[in-house]
């Protein structure tokens, strides 16, 4: 966080208290994010925040002003809090009972894997395109989010955990 905003910023001082303003957020974005936990379908909830995030990004990519980075950024920290959630809680809920532990372990650990390689691949991006091709990418990214979740993701919400499994 602290290279993209100063990459955006060009003020090294400022870049630092804007990236502390941002971290902020860290603590807040589980909180309110609990307020919705159960009131909509987390298969909506994880979509939303791929779009805001990608939205907020790329807006992020196009602000310069220590006011606007520290909006946008607060803004991604939430949607990235919402979806971290979200998806956690979704993907126990997709498994069958006999498997669950075993599959949500496999795909924690493959999003932990795939996590070391996108850090490298955003190092790489920011070297090439600086903030905006990393924010371009993350859109991508968030992109296959919604098509995946949205379109395929089976609804959850008030079901048994025997029906969504069936």
């Amino acid at each position: 966080m602290p290279a993209l905003v100063n990459a955006q910023n060009h003020n090294a001082p400022r870049s630092a208290q804007v990236s502390f303003l941002i971290t902020l957020a860290f603590p807040i974005g589980p909180l309110l994010s609990s307020i919705i936990a159960e009131k909509f379908e987390r298969k909506w909830q994880i979509v939303g925040a791929a779009i805001g995030t990608a939205i907020f990004g790329m807006l992020f990519a196009a602000h310069s002003a220590s006011l606007g980075l520290v909006v946008l950024g607060v803004l991604i920290i939430l949607m990235n809090s919402l979806m971290g959630y979200c998806s956690h809680a979704y993907q126990s809920e997709l498994f069958p009972t006999r498997m669950r532990a075993r599959a949500v372990g496999f795909v924690y650990s493959w999003g932990r894997l795939s996590t070391a390689f996108t850090s490298l691949i955003i190092g790489f991006l920011f070297q090439r395109f600086g903030t905006a091709g990393v924010f371009v990418f993350i859109a991508l990214a968030m992109f296959v989010v919604v098509v995946s979740v949205g379109v395929f993701g089976p609804r959850t919400r008030g079901l048994a955990l025997e029906q969504i499994s069936d």
